[in-house]
C-alpha cells in the first residue's frame, strides 16, 4: 500500500492511523513497532489499543510513532517538516486536557449534570454481601496478609485471565488499601472508600532472575510499610523478622513451583508500583508493559459480583509471618 501511494497516487506524506499496540500481548500479534520494522517509507504511525503515553515519537527503522494516551486525556499535536516535496522532521507535542487549560464548557456541563447525578447514585449499588466484616484494623495491610488483600490481588489476576491474558500472580502494595469492607450489604462507595485511588491495572512481564529479586525485595520491607505486599493465591512465602531488626524471606513458590530463574513470568500490579513505586524498581525492568486501561476499583466491583454470596473474609496461608511478629 505503501508503494501504491508513493508511486501511483503520487502522495508526498504517509501516515498510518493504526490500533495496532506499541506492547506485545501474544505471539504473532502485529504492532507498530512491528510494521515499523518490517515496512519502509512511512512517514508516521499514530497507533492506539495500548494506550501508551509518548512523551516523544518511538523512532523505528526511521518511521516515528505516537498515540496520545486514553479516554482523552490527552491530544497529539503533530507538526511535519517538509522540504521540495519530501518529510525532513517531525516534531510531536503531547497537549494534556486540562480544565485549566481547556475551561468546561457551560452548555455542555448543562448537559451532563444528569449522567453526573445518575453515576453519584450508582455509587449505591449493592454489588456483595459479606458474612463478615473484612477487616482493616489499624493498617493490617502493611504488616500481614488479611482477607481484603487476598480480595485485591486475586480480582487482579481473575480480571485479566478473563480478557485472554494468562498470567502468573498478581500483588498490590498494603498502602493502596484503605479501610475495612462492612457486614452485609456492600456498596460501589465501599470498596472505592477501599481502593481510593486511581490505579490503574499493568500486566508485566519479567525474566525469573528479576521475580527472584522482586521477592528478595519483599523480604526487605518493614512491617508497617506502605508498601508491605498483598498477593494472589498463587503466591505462597515466609516472612522473618528478627529481634535485631533485619528480615527475610523464605519458600517462595509460585504456582507450586519454586521461581526458575530462566523463565519469563507475567504478573499484574498496580501503575504505581510498575513504575517503581514504594521502592519496587526491579518491576521497571519488565521486558513487556500493558496498561489494561481498567481501575484497579472497577475491576474489584466487577469481580465481587462473582463470587458467591455471603462472602466470608478469609485468608488461605499465603504469607507466614515467623520471628519478631508483633507489629
Amino acid at each position: 500500500m505503501v508503494k501504491k501511494l508513493r508511486d501511483k497516487e503520487k502522495c508526498d506524506v504517509v501516515i498510518v492511523l493504526s490500533h495496532l499496540g506499541s506492547v506485545k500481548e501474544a505471539e504473532g500479534q502485529n504492532t507498530s513497532v512491528l510494521l515499523a520494522e518490517r515496512v519502509p517509507g512511512i512517514d508516521l504511525i499514530i497507533d492506539g489499543h495500548s494506550h501508551t503515553y509518548f512523551s516523544e515519537p518511538a523512532i523505528i527503522n526511521g518511521t516515528p510513532i505516537v498515540s496520545a494516551n486514553e479516554w482523552g486525556k490527552v491530544m497529539g499535536e503533530g507538526h511535519f517538516s517538509i522540504t521540495d516535496g519530501a518529510v525532513t522532521a517531525f516534531d510531536w507535542n503531547p497537549v494534556k486536557i486540562t480544565s485549566a487549560i481547556f475551561p468546561p464548557d457551560e452548555e455542555m456541563t448543562a448537559l451532563l449534570e444528569p449522567y453526573v447525578k445518575a453515576a453519584e447514585e450508582g455509587l449505591k449499588e449493592v454489588v456483595m454481601c459479606t458474612g463478615a466484616e473484612f477487616e482493616f484494623g489499624d493498617r493490617l495491610s502493611r504488616y500481614k496478609e488479611i482477607a481484603l488483600g487476598d480480595l485485591v490481588s486475586d480480582a487482579q489476576v481473575w480480571y485479566v485471565r478473563r480478557s485472554g491474558i494468562d498470567v502468573d500472580f498478581g500483588f498490590c502494595n498494603g498502602g493502596n488499601i484503605r479501610a475495612p469492607l462492612p457486614a452485609g450489604e456492600v456498596t460501589k462507595e465501599n470498596l472505592m472508600t477501599v481502593l481510593p485511588f486511581d490505579n490503574y491495572l499493568y500486566v508485566l512481564s519479567l525474566k525469573g532472575s528479576d521475580v527472584i529479586e522482586l521477592f528478595n525485595f519483599i523480604g526487605t520491607i518493614k512491617r508497617g510499610s506502605g508498601a508491605f505486599p498483598q498477593v494472589s493465591r498463587e503466591v505462597r512465602y515466609t516472612l522473618f523478622y528478627n529481634d535485631d531488626g533485619s528480615s527475610g524471606i523464605s519458600g517462595v513458590t509460585v504456582n507450586g513451583l519454586p521461581v526458575d530463574p530462566e523463565r519469563t513470568y507475567r504478573l499484574v500490579t498496580n501503575d504505581y508500583l510498575a513504575g517503581g513505586g514504594d521502592g519496587y524498581e526491579v518491576l521497571t525492568r519488565s521486558v513487556e508493559t500493558f496498561n489494561t486501561s481498567m481501575l484497579l476499583c472497577d475491576v474489584v466491583v466487577e469481580y465481587v459480583k462473582t463470587l458467591p454470596q455471603p462472602v466470608m473474609p478469609e485468608t488461605d496461608g499465603r504469607i507466614t509471618i515467623t520471628g519478631n511478629i508483633s507489629p
